[in-house]
Formats: C-alpha cells, sequence, structure tokens
C-alpha cells in the first residue's frame, strides 16, 4: 500500500513538470520579456523660436520603437532624431514587442519673448533734488545725474512695469531693462546702476522728499557719457523678474540713479512712457522665458 501511494504520488508530481514544461515550450518557447527604455531625451531641452532639439533614445527587445508628433517608426535599439517645434512641446516614444508595449516623454520647451512697453499708462517719474517738492510723473523725460549750475541737485528715475502679461511660472532667462537715451550734459561719464525699489509709490504724487525706500545694493551698472547719445542703453533685471513672478518679492519697480553722486558732475537724458514724438523709444522690458 505504502509502495503504491509513493507511486502516485510520484506521477502526480511528474504530471505537474510536464503540465509546467507544456506551458514554458509548448507555445514555442520561454515566455517573451517586455521591451525596455533606457533613455528618451532631448538636446537642448530649451531652445529659441526657429531653434532645433535632438531626441536620443536606446531601447532593449523591442521590434518597433515609434515617436508621435508626426515622427512615426524610428530605430529599434538607438537612434536620433532632429526636431524644431514652434512651441513647447512633449515627445512619446513607444517601444514594442509580442509581450506588450512601454513608453517614454521628453519634452522640448520653446523660448518665448515678451516685450512691455507701455504708453502713457506707464508708470515712471523722475525726482530732482533742488526741486524737492515737485512732480514729474507726467513729463516726457527721465533726468539721471546731477546739476551743478542754475538749479544744482541730483536728479534720480524711477520706473515700474506691470508683469501680469507673464505667467507666474514662468522660468526667466533673461530680462533687459531698456532705456533711449537722447542727450548728455556736460563732458566725462559716469555709471547709472539699478536698484530694487521696496515700498509702493504713485507716478502723479512721487517727489525728490517722499522717494520710496531702496536697496541700494548695486545690482548692475552702465556707463554713459555724449558718445551714447541717440543709443539703447539697457541693464540685466533677470533676477528681479524672476523674484517678482515666483513671489519671492513685490515688484515696487526700479531705481535708476548714478553709482557715484557725490561725484559725478553731468546727467544724461532720457525718453519716459509719456514720450509722444517716437513712442519706440519709450522705455521697454524684454523678457525672454519659457514654461517648465
Amino acid at each position: 500500500m505504502n509502495n503504491k501511494l509513493k507511486l502516485s504520488s510520484y506521477f502526480i508530481k511528474l504530471s505537474i513538470v510536464l503540465l509546467l514544461l507544456f506551458f514554458l515550450f509548448g507555445c514555442g518557447g520561454p515566455i517573451p520579456s517586455g521591451p525596455t527604455i533606457n533613455s528618451f531625451t532631448a538636446t537642448p531641452n530649451v531652445i529659441d523660436p526657429g531653434g532645433s532639439s535632438t531626441l536620443s533614445w536606446t531601447v532593449n527587445n523591442a521590434t518597433s520603437v515609434t515617436i508621435d508628433q508626426g515622427i512615426g517608426s524610428v530605430a529599434v535599439s538607438s537612434g536620433t532624431s532632429s526636431v524644431t517645434p514652434g512651441a513647447t512641446t512633449t515627445y512619446t516614444l513607444t517601444a514594442t514587442n509580442s509581450a506588450g508595449s512601454v513608453t517614454a516623454t521628453t519634452k522640448v520647451r520653446v523660448n518665448e519673448t515678451k516685450i512691455i512697453q507701455p504708453g502713457s499708462e506707464g508708470k515712471d517719474a523722475r525726482v530732482d533734488e533742488y526741486f524737492n517738492d515737485k512732480n514729474y510723473g507726467g513729463q516726457e523725460f527721465l533726468y539721471i545725474g546731477k546739476t551743478v549750475v542754475v538749479f544744482p541737485g541730483l536728479m534720480r528715475a524711477y520706473l515700474q512695469f506691470d508683469l501680469s502679461a507673464i505667467p507666474a511660472n514662468a522660468e526667466v532667462i533673461e530680462a533687459k531693462l531698456k532705456l533711449y537715451q537722447y542727450d548728455y550734459f556736460v563732458s566725462g561719464s559716469f555709471s547709472i546702476g539699478v536698484y530694487r525699489v521696496l515700498d509702493n509709490w504713485a507716478e502723479s504724487t512721487i517727489t525728490w522728499d517722499n522717494q520710496p525706500d531702496s536697496d541700494l545694493t548695486n545690482f548692475g551698472s552702465i556707463t554713459i557719457s555724449s558718445s551714447t547719445v541717440g543709443k539703447w542703453r539697457e541693464w540685466n533685471i533677470r533676477n528681479w523678474v524672476q523674484g517678482w513672478l515666483d513671489g519671492s518679492f513685490e515688484n515696487n519697480g526700479i531705481l535708476l540713479k548714478a553709482t557715484s553722486e557725490t561725484t559725478i558732475e553731468a546727467r544724461g537724458y532720457f525718453y519716459s512712457s509719456d514720450y509722444t514724438d517716437d513712442t519706440t523709444k519709450r522705455p521697454k522690458l524684454e523678457i525672454k522665458y519659457y514654461i517648465p
């Protein structure tokens, strides 16, 4: 009896093994493994309009590989494809074999440029140390520097730009503040620095006496002279624009003043947002950014 039981148990085990072998090899061999995508990248992943990026991929165990956005079938193991998207685009790679499909994505971000150049609705004004209680918010000109004769005193300019047209999640590549210098008085040269304004102010009421507090750490400066008359002068304020957009600090605008007010004896003249003879020469802020 024990021998019969042992024999029966042996045949049961053998049957199980045979069934497993049937399932493994009876349909033409082992069950195939699915494809794997080792990498799928875009280089560079941020481009200017009209620029190109190269998609690269490596794949294992695939019988076909495709990429969407009109690219179609591509090399099954590894390869590259150049793309020139007109706007930020996500590409999906699909690797397939008899066991199924897997996908991976990569994104090419296209930079956008926004030029903010307001007209009379813009916010800018100069303040004058000699005419300390007078408001110049509605005038067509911004003076920066110092007058040493007739009406001696320092002059500064304040500007503020509305950034509501830029998405709050924008990643800023560069931001250039541009003013058109139309004249210069007295010889020599001097530097004009940009400073971040800390308090709110109104174009129609700002004067030398009530000008807002500013962070007087010099963020950047440019040199002007008689040789720069008739040219755009620009300051890179990327970090400030990024901070204003993401809420790191409040947008109260920009102060422009001589970096060494105690030693200068000259002044530069620039057009304001109220200038009407040639509206293309009003102050502007050029922002290049992309959306993540």
